[in-house]
């Protein structure tokens, strides 16, 4: 990962969401959770990682309190959670939960599923990277695009009933299972 210096702003993003995650999720942060944090505050451009960038851990219930979490969202940049060069080992569970920024997944592994069942999210981006159990999203509602590019997906896609505001991506994934999408766009599915 590259030097990355925050604006002053950014930093004081950053901090409170420090100072919030060690106060509601847990004292001690490891330094992948961290960097999702500070990924998560400022707007500087994430660029893919190289092959020998390691892939740390993230614990999933910590991914699941920064998504959801009300104080947490006002320090979230408009760009929205940006999860970076990670692993998520175990199924990570945002069912029927309401996201206010859009989450991307960038070039990441999900061992577990993605469970986005009725959900409700301003976007959806899974860049390269790797869903191990697929993506579990029927009856999400997605207040954006959902990109799904250049990724490697086992298992299932299921987006039936989805609700997408914009249009479906998903060129240059890689899908080892099928896709589960009668759904409701209101723009085109590439």
């Amino acid at each position: 990962m590259p030097d990355i210096t925050l604006r002053p702003f950014e930093q004081e993003r950053f901090d409170r969401l420090v100072e919030l995650a060690r106060n509601r999720f847990d004292t001690v942060l490891t330094q992948p959770e961290a960097r999702v944090l500070m990924h998560s505050a400022a707007a500087y451009f994430l660029p893919p990682p190289s092959d020998a960038e390691p892939r740390p851990p993230v614990r999933p219930e910590f991914l699941r309190w920064l998504m959801t979490d009300s104080d947490a969202a006002k320090f979230i940049d408009p760009k929205g959670v940006r999860i970076w060069s990670v692993t998520i080992p175990e199924p990570l569970d945002l069912k029927s939960c309401t996201i206010p920024h859009p989450v991307h997944f960038l070039w990441s592994t999900v061992e577990g599923e993605l469970a986005l069942f009725a959900a409700e999210v301003k976007g959806l981006f899974v860049f390269g990277g790797i869903l191990k159990k697929g993506l579990l999203a029927d009856g999400i509602t997605v207040h954006g695009p959902v990109f799904i590019k250049g990724a490697k997906i086992d298992g299932q896609i299921h987006l039936v009933g989805a609700e997408i505001d914009r249009n479906i991506d998903m060129s240059g994934t890689e899908l080892t299972g099928s896709v589960l999408c009668p759904i409701f766009c209101t723009s085109e599915i590439d």
